[in-house]
């Protein structure tokens, strides 16, 4: 079960029956069992905010000793639905009920809390959010009877007892999947979705409530961060670009682009298959200098590139000897400068 909290007070006791005394709903005082926290960040968001609108809520009494008598108001239009929510000791806000306005825009009930603490309300009744309200509930000195949790029989080995720091649910993330284990009273060990990450956190498979423990901002919640994909093994700075003396990083060297021993065609770097490849470009006026094509602002290669082959250049052989992965493309043959009409265009895949 959940530790109990810095100010003695463990918060599945709130669940089961003792904060949500004051819980608006027709019919005064109801002790529900079902209060359901918050995982949804917009809400949380919106609960943090300022208000918004004119609706609000209100108390006749902001500091009151336990058992006292309470009552609560919602003032919005007629027939409003509004959903409650609380903060109880600042352990995160729960929903604990959806009520609807009177034909005046009101809706009042009224609880007795059972347990000492700070008890903020807030209200959201469609784009209207509530001002917040702050109960300060403090124990009276009646005697045994209003006993809280802390005073429980120190020796009583239930389910709260359990340390939650024993359990592995969060600390491994496979796939989607949380293996970990979790206590008995909030068994599954799930992937829940929060605003921007996710999390494997301990639920109760019949409330879908989120351990105190496994909650954003608790000691157990482990955002799971997204895998990062390994860096590639090798890094083309500049594509094919023969035009641009540039290099690819592979290996921990840097291979720069250089002109071949004719200074016709370029010996271009790029990435192939994770590893740098040195391929020869050549230049459309046959005037490769330091690494570059000196004039000219396309070439045959890059233009057979356009059309969907890997590669392309000019050669000069009979029309039946060029490979098969191989096409006549005459219509570059002005890019083999010189080379035409000795040399005519072929594009390969």
């Amino acid at each position: 079960m959940a530790k109990q909290s810095s100010n003695g007070n463990g918060i599945l006791y709130l669940i089961i029956g003792v904060l949500a005394t004051l819980v608006f709903m027709k019919g005064g005082n109801l002790f529900n069992s079902n209060i359901t926290y918050i995982t949804n960040q917009t809400i949380i968001n919106q609960l943090d905010q300022a208000a918004q609108g004119d609706c609000e809520i209100m108390f006749d009494k902001v500091y009151v000793n336990v058992g006292e008598e309470v009552t609560g108001t919602i003032r919005d239009g007629a027939y409003t639905q509004c959903n409650i929510y609380l903060n109880y000791n600042d352990g995160g806000w729960g929903l604990l009920a959806t009520i609807m306005t009177n034909a005046q825009g009101i809706y009042s009930a009224t609880g007795r809390p059972a347990y000492a603490g700070t008890y903020e309300f807030r209200a959201i009744c469609g784009s209207c959010i509530t001002n917040l309200e702050e109960v300060v509930v403090v124990a009276d000195d009646s005697g045994p009877d209003d006993e809280g949790p802390d005073d429980e029989d120190p020796d009583d080995e239930g389910p709260d007892d359990e340390d939650s720091s024993s359990y592995t649910c969060g600390l491994a993330f496979d796939n989607g999947m949380c293996p970990g284990t979790c206590p008995s009273d909030y068994p599954v060990c799930a992937d829940v979705e929060f605003n921007d990450y996710e999390a494997c956190v301990c639920l109760n498979e019949d409330t879908m409530m989120i351990h105190p423990d496994w909650k954003p901002g608790a000691e157990n919640h482990y955002p799971q961060e997204e895998e990062q994909a390994p860096p590639p093994s090798c890094v083309d700075n500049d594509g094919v670009n023969p035009f641009l003396k540039s290099y690819a990083t592979w290996g921990g060297n840097q291979w720069w682009d250089l002109c071949t021993n004719w200074k016709d065609s370029v010996y271009e770097y790029i990435c192939e298959g994770g590893v740098a490849v040195k391929k020869e470009i050549l230049c459309p006026n046959q005037d490769c200098v330091d690494g570059r094509c000196a004039t000219g602002t396309t070439t045959i290669w890059q233009e057979c590139m356009k059309l969907g082959y890997t590669r392309g250049n000019c050669v000069s052989a009979p029309p039946d000897s060029i490979p098969d992965n191989c096409e006549w493309n005459t219509q570059f043959n002005y890019l083999c400068g010189d080379l035409y009409p000795l040399n005519e265009a072929i594009c390969c895949y």
